[in-house]
This record gives structure tokens, sequence and C-alpha cells, in this order.
């Protein structure tokens, strides 16, 4: 997991135009979702589980998430760009639906399950990694939490596929954030039954999280994906007075 300095160095370079984009060279596997996210081997040496060009604002919330996760501390994948370039495409029923350019990109893990519901919660391992989902999907308001767990004890989680995260899902627009929506703890996570010590540990990541860490991270999916200045600023206004309710919600 990358430090907090090492996650802010990733933050500027991005907003600065430099993504370190890689490119996909070898398709291994598509998923029947709608996104159609693949599976390629990269010009990096790593595999990529990427959503094309095509997801456009779905791809935002997965940057977006992704990097707040990071910042947070929480189990969520590394996040990268990868380009698909027209000549993978040319591999006929496989990645034909899939549009070339840069997509958002989340480091593959082997030997983890499938999607499954809130497991392994009693695990002392994941006692922390669970309330910083929580925070996390608390924060960015998730429609669509999926956790996937390593196939060997301790069965760590990790939080994968944030496209369905915002207010108005999918469908996120400038008027579902200015709306605005109650700042509440996710109740997916109620069954985990936090203590307060868990729940102050967390509080303390989010209250580590700057203005401009926020500032920085929402300046990171290429305008190529369709969100305008407008829509940046109102993400950044939504996540910061999100970020103020919750330590307001979470013990000190």
């Amino acid at each position: 997991m990358p430090t907090m300095e090492q996650v802010r160095e990733a933050l500027r370079a991005n907003a600065r135009g430099d993504r370190g984009t890689t490119g996909a060279e070898t398709f291994h596997k598509k998923w029947p979702s709608a996104s159609r996210p693949v599976l390629c081997s990269c010009s990096d040496g790593k595999q990529w589980v990427i959503k094309g060009f095509q997801n456009q604002r779905t791809l935002v919330a997965e940057n977006v998430v992704g990097r707040l996760g990071q910042l947070l501390g929480a189990a969520v994948g590394e996040v990268g760009f990868v380009n698909i370039p027209e000549e993978l495409r040319a591999i006929e029923g496989q990645l034909g639906d899939v549009q070339a350019g840069i997509g958002h990109a989340t480091a593959y893990a082997d030997a983890y399950s499938d999607r499954q519901g809130i497991a392994h919660f009693d695990v002392a391992e994941n006692r922390e990694r669970f309330a910083k989902l929580m925070v996390l999907y608390s924060w960015a308001v998730s429609g669509d939490g999926q956790c996937i767990y390593s196939n060997s004890a301790p069965h760590l989680v990790l939080s994968v596929d944030h496209g369905h995260f915002f207010p108005g899902s999918t469908g996120w627009s400038l008027a579902t954030l200015q709306a605005g929506q109650p700042v509440a703890l996710d109740p997916l996570f109620n069954q985990c039954n936090f203590t307060g010590a868990e729940l102050a540990v967390a509080r303390d990541a989010i209250g580590a999280i700057s203005e401009d860490d926020i500032s920085l991270v929402v300046q990171g999916p290429p305008a190529e994906w369709g969100i305008s200045g407008a829509e940046r600023d109102a993400l950044r206004q939504f996540l910061s007075s999100r970020r103020q309710g919750l330590l307001g919600a979470l013990p000190i």
C-alpha cells in the first residue's frame, strides 16, 4: 500500500496532466458487466483491469473514489490510466464493444474471490479495513458497494468497482452534486458493529486529508472523460462538505 506522500505525489502529477499512462498490449479476459471491464497485460509489465473510454463519466467516479480511498489508507486497488490502442480492438468478439482511448485501470487482484457482500468482518485484520471503507462509502455516497476477499486466510477485504458512487450514481451531474444529501454512515456496514476506537482510527484518517488533497483528486480525471470545470468545482465542494460532516459524525 502506498504511503500518503506517494499518493500525493501521484495526485500532483495527475493534476498537471502527467498521468503515467501505460498501454494495453495483451488481452486476457472480459467480464460481462455493463461497463465491459477487460484484463490486459500492459507495457509497464503489470496486469490491469481496464474500463474503456466508452464509460466516460463513470470513469470519473472510479478514479476519484479510488484516489480518496488511497488517501484514507483504505482497502482499494492501485489506480492507474491505460490506453487501449485501436489495434488491440481488432480481436473480434472480445474488444469490439470496448472503445479505444484512455480508460480507468485498477491493478489486477489475483487470488481473490468474486464479488460478495460484507463478510469476514470479525477477522482482526479486516476491522480497520472495513471501518475505513465505511468512511469512504459514506463520503462519496456509494450506490453499489462491491467487495472481494483474498482466497486464503485472513481473507482480506478489497473494495472494487466504484463507478456507481456520487449522488445520481452513473447519472451523476452538476445538479445531483449541488442538490446535497444528508451525511450519514453507510448502513451497509451496520453488521460490523465497530467500536468507538475503530471508528476513531477511521476519523483520524479522513481528518488527515486536506482541502488541497481534494482539489488535486478532482483534477486527476482527464477532460476527455466528459467532466467540465464547473463539475470539478461542484465535486470538490461536495466532497469537502461531506468530509466536514463525517468528522462531526464520527467519534474522536
